[in-house]
Order: C-alpha cells, then structure tokens, then sequence
C-alpha cells in the first residue's frame, strides 16, 4: 500500500470513527435550538444524578416553581441509592441513562463503552421498566461504534445547547439567562453532584446550581416561556 493511499485509509477511519458522530451532534444541537425557539421552551437537564444531598434538593426547587426538569441518571448512582432515583420518576421528572460509569466514548475500547452503556440502561429501566429510551453520553463524546450502539438500541440521544459549565469555570446565572434571552430558550446542562463549600465568598455548586434554577423558572415566568422535557419538544 502506498503512502498516500495509507493516509487516505487512516483519515477515513477517523472521519467515520469521531467526526461523523461529532457532525450528526451539531445536527442534533441546532435542531434542538430551532425547537426551542420556536416553541419559546427551555429545558432543564441534569446530569450525574442521583446523588445522597443535592438530588433532594433540585426536587425542592423543581416543585416549588412547579416545573419538570430532564435527569440522566448514573447506573452506578442508581444502584447505589435506588429510593433517590425513584423519587425522582415518582415526582413526574423524565429520566435517560448516563451510561454506569461515564465511560468516554472517545477514549474507551468499543467493548469497554458497550458494558458501560448496556449496564446504566439495565439500572435505569430497573427503575422506570422499559420506558426509559434517553440517552445522553458522557462528556458528549460518542465513536461511530457508540453511536451504532446506541441507534440500535432505539434510544433517542439529547445533546444540550447551553452548557452552564457549573462543574469547571460556571457561567454566572446573568449570563446563562442573557443566553437564554439572545436564543429564545434552549436546553440548558447543570449537573447532581455533591461538592464541598464555595471559596472566597462564592456559591457552593450546590448553591449555584438551586439558585440557576430559581432564576430560570423566573425568567420563564416573566419573559413568557414555558418550561418542558425533551419528550415535550417538537423536533419535527
């Protein structure tokens, strides 16, 4: 094989294994943001649940503004504390699978991400039978063998369009909301860990995570949006 010819083979491979994922997710990503514009929605997904402190307290914030948000749950958090996760099905919130143990669908073996995918869905239908078809993969990183996997398994992939970045450098709530503002809604990304205080007088992620959720439902209600689950979008 000639050297040319080697580089075309290796640059299709990479092309088929990360970039066509990468591109059928930025396809996602605007259809999702034309959605929720044209419906004036926004969607609140949360990530990593369920976790033994912070769980109990999105559920607070969520009834008191009267609103449902979307959960993609860790199957090893699920086992872990399965009576969290069914509170948070019994209190009407969707639920997806988040895979066991956020596995990178970039930077594990296809075997590796196949356990880790099939063993979070075991541990979320355990919960909700077999209604539970989201999915969102970890890091939003997917190998066209991920995404094989999980088309094959008839799950519906939900991608955000709003990433707060609450568990590196978080955007302020001012930002997210001009965000929300500037795009006519979207679907915004926090995350159900439980972390240590805040430093040098700022808000703990807990804390930043309870009050973005206030400030959401605010907005929604003052600037006439509503808020909704991905099953509640028209993506045409």
């Amino acid at each position: 094989m000639s050297l040319q010819l080697s580089i075309i083979v290796i640059l299709s491979v990479v092309v088929s294994w990360y970039l066509l994922p990468m591109a059928l997710r930025r396809i996602s990503e605007r259809r999702l943001a034309a959605a929720c514009r044209h419906s004036r929605s926004i969607v609140l997904s949360i990530d990593d649940g369920p976790s033994k402190v912070l769980s109990a307290e999105i559920l607070e914030s969520l009834e008191r503004n009267n609103i449902r948000a979307s959960f993609f749950l860790l199957g090893r958090n699920v086992r872990a504390d399965p009576s969290q996760a069914q509170a948070l099905a019994e209190a009407g919130h969707e639920i997806g699978s988040h895979t066991f143990d956020h596995a990178n669908g970039w930077k594990s073996s296809p075997v590796r991400w196949a356990q880790d995918f099939s063993q979070g869905r075991r541990e979320v239908r355990g919960i909700l039978g077999d209604d539970s078809h989201l999915f969102r993969p970890p890091y939003g990183k997917l190998s066209l063998a991920g995404l094989i996997q999980a088309y094959a398994n008839r799950t519906r992939l939900c991608w955000w369009t709003i990433d707060t970045k609450d568990t590196m450098q978080r955007l302020s709530a001012n930002e997210v909301l001009r965000r929300l503002d500037r795009e006519g809604g979207g679907v915004v990304l926090l995350h159900d860990l439980d972390r240590g205080e805040g430093q040098n007088g700022t808000l703990s992620h807990s804390e930043y995570v309870i009050d973005l959720i206030d400030k959401i439902a605010a907005f929604s209600r003052e600037n006439g949006y509503r808020i909704v689950t991905f099953g509640d979008l028209d993506l045409g």
